[in-house]
């Protein structure tokens, strides 16, 4: 027989082996912890919220790619009004620039 905080209770365990595997259990356990090291909360999304990732996802997209027509129609639009040779100048100045954040900027 054991005691334990005033009251006797019979323990069926072998002799030496500890009855309880956690004698001092944490009083207020937290329920919001997440062990998991993945930022996404719910490892299993549900349909909604997968469609709603893919729907953000092409809306992003299509977002790139009408910019990048109006920046054609644009570059057309400029080389029309100005020539051959300001638009080659301007060409050469972009991809200057466009290099310089690329290859210099961005990987530091």
């Amino acid at each position: 027989m054991e005691v334990r905080h005033g009251h006797a209770e019979a323990v069926d365990a072998a002799p030496g082996a500890n009855p309880d595997p956690n004698p001092n259990p944490d009083p207020n356990p937290n329920p919001n912890s997440n062990p998991n090291p993945n930022r996404n909360p719910n490892p299993n999304p549900n349909r909604k919220q997968e469609l709603l990732y893919h729907w953000r996802y092409v809306v992003g997209w299509m977002g790139n790619f009408i910019f990048f027509s109006v920046g054609l129609w644009y570059m057309s639009a400029i080389a029309l009004c100005y020539g051959r040779e300001d638009t080659d100048l301007m060409l050469e100045g972009w991809l200057t620039s466009l290099c310089i954040s690329w290859c210099v900027l961005e990987p530091s």
